[in-house]
């Protein structure tokens, strides 16, 4: 799962040349459009993993919309695009919440109430 406005996380693309299908293994870019905007240049960290796996890292910024769009071009590559839709934090309440102060005292008074 990809989330929103949250940095260290990963996209991938594999990016291999239009002649022959060698893997590219430098000279790779990625652009990077959140929400439809403006196409940029992507801020995060790129680098070539092996046989033309290629691993962006997106900063916090970048993250930070409902449609994001990373576009890995190589001069002579078969350019990738990559689009995630984040998911928001988990800023909601916990499902099964405790009723009483804690969790331990409300397994306390079931395990009294099973006595």
């Amino acid at each position: 799962m990809f989330l929103r406005n949250v940095a260290g996380q990963y996209v991938h693309a594999q990016m291999n040349s239009r002649s022959d299908g060698s893997p590219l293994t430098s000279a790779v870019a990625v652009a990077v459009t959140v929400d439809g905007g403006a196409q940029g240049a992507g801020a995060g960290t790129l680098s070539h993993v092996a046989n033309g796996l290629w691993q962006y890292a997106p900063t916090q910024a970048e993250t930070e919309g409902e449609m994001l769009s990373f576009q890995f071009t190589h001069a002579t590559g078969i350019n990738q695009n990559v689009e995630v839709a984040p998911q928001p934090g988990d800023a909601f309440a916990r499902l099964g919440a405790p009723a009483g102060a804690s969790l331990a005292a409300d397994l306390a008074g079931l395990q009294s109430a099973t006595d």
